[in-house]
């Protein structure tokens, strides 16, 4: 399972269920495999799996906006 939590264009915001992690998400870009993980305290990147320069800025920049928004998502998930 594999919770959608946002989307931006193509950027879709996720995390697995089974993530057991500090919280974070990973983004992917609808179309293909590739995609990113980045820590949501300090909105750090984690991995980056073939995204260009531009697609991990814009991933970051997505996470620092809404960092608020998937903290409460990742708690609300795994809380329960």
């Amino acid at each position: 399972m594999m919770p959608v939590i946002d989307r931006d264009g193509p950027f879709r915001v996720l995390f697995y269920a089974n993530d057991n992690e500090p919280p974070h998400v990973h983004i992917v870009v609808k179309g293909g495999n590739r995609g990113c993980k980045i820590w949501l305290n300090g909105a750090d990147l984690s991995r980056n799996d073939h995204l260009t320069i531009q697609e991990v800025k814009k991933s970051i920049d997505m996470v620092k906006e809404n960092r608020d928004k998937y903290l409460e998502a990742w708690h609300g998930f795994f809380s329960d």
